[in-house]
């Protein structure tokens, strides 16, 4: 809630992951991204579009009682087009889908 759109793709991307790794009894450690690189390529009052280049750094899913089952190795830098929107709460993200190219 405070990161995406209500009801937005992002958002039901997001929701299905932590669904599956609920359903496991699992949760993913260590999930950061780190940007090089954000331009606007479109700005409203309302929404903008991004240009964003990040790496995601190596995550550990872990059991319900902490155990290490997998260990996911970080994603290189990927280009990504971004959508945000204004919401009441502020500014959520709404879309991330593969830059083209």
């Amino acid at each position: 809630e405070a990161v995406h759109a209500p009801g937005s793709p992002a958002a039901q991307a997001d929701a299905a992951v932590l669904t599956a790794l609920a359903a496991a009894g699992q949760t993913a450690t260590g999930v950061r991204h780190v940007l090089a690189d954000v331009r606007v390529l479109e700005q409203s009052a309302d929404r903008a579009v991004l240009a964003v280049v990040d790496a995601l750094g190596p995550q550990q899913v872990r059991d319900a009682t902490g155990t290490v089952v997998q260990v996911r190795a970080a994603r290189p830098q990927a280009a990504f087009r971004v959508v945000l929107v204004r919401t009441p709460q502020g500014w959520r993200l709404a879309e991330v889908v593969p830059a083209p190219g």
